[in-house]
């Protein structure tokens, strides 16, 4: 029989154990969700988590730095607060999950589906999330610097007043954006779907935006000397 324990990484106090023949991270990761336990602050750094069920988990502030969670089910999981940084979610389900104010620098999130996800005030800065899903996703506030969301479906997202500068956004569905007051400098968002978006107030100095689609946008108004 293997015992793993799972501990609080601030306190390294024990929050749950299993024990089971073969048993994995992944396995006991999964036993503590089944079983309602909260794995709020959870050290859970640089895990093989990948392909988990861990649907509503409560994994608020936990440490999940370098994490394993490829194709993972995180439907309506609480990540508020959590350090995902360098995590590899390729092709995870996080639809409803919320994530305010994560720390998702580096992370790897291309092909995810976060439809309806809240990421407010989250750091995505170098994030990988091109050909995700991000329908209704809520980015606003967010730092999105320098991330990649090529080929992404966004339409209906809030990015209001989000940081998009150096953002890669090529053939982006933007569609019915709301990226008032967002600080779009440099992006680049060369053949993005950009119609009917809101760009009051937002910034765009030195953006790329050659055959992108604007019919119905409204532009930011033309500062005055």
């Amino acid at each position: 029989m293997i015992i793993i324990q799972i501990r609080n990484h601030r306190t390294g106090e024990v929050i749950f154990e299993h024990e089971a023949p073969y048993n994995t991270i992944k396995l006991t990761a999964e036993m503590a969700v089944s079983t309602g336990v909260s794995l709020r602050e959870a050290n859970l750094a640089h895990a093989d988590m990948i392909g988990a069920n861990l649907r509503g988990a409560n994994l608020s502030y936990a440490n999940l730095t370098g994490s394993f969670l490829r194709s993972a089910n995180l439907i309506d999981a609480s990540l508020v607060m959590a350090d995902l940084r360098e995590a590899q979610l390729h092709g995870a389900d996080l639809r409803g999950a919320r994530m305010a104010e994560a720390n998702l620098n580096h992370t790897r999130m291309s092909s995810t589906d976060l439809r309806g996800a809240t990421l407010l005030k989250a750091n995505a800065s170098h994030a990988d999330m091109s050909n995700s899903d991000l329908r209704g996703t809520d980015f606003s506030f967010a730092n999105l610097e320098r991330a990649n969301m090529s080929q992404a479906k966004l339409c209906g997202s809030n990015l209001h007043g989000a940081v998009l500068t150096n953002i890669d956004m090529y053939r982006t569905d933007l569609s019915g954006v709301t990226l008032e007051d967002a600080d779009l400098s440099d992006a680049f968002l060369i053949l993005a779907d950009m119609s009917g978006v809101n760009l009051r107030g937002a910034r765009l100095n030195s953006a790329r935006m050659q055959d992108a689609i604007l019919d119905g946008a409204i532009m930011p108004e033309a500062s005055s000397d």
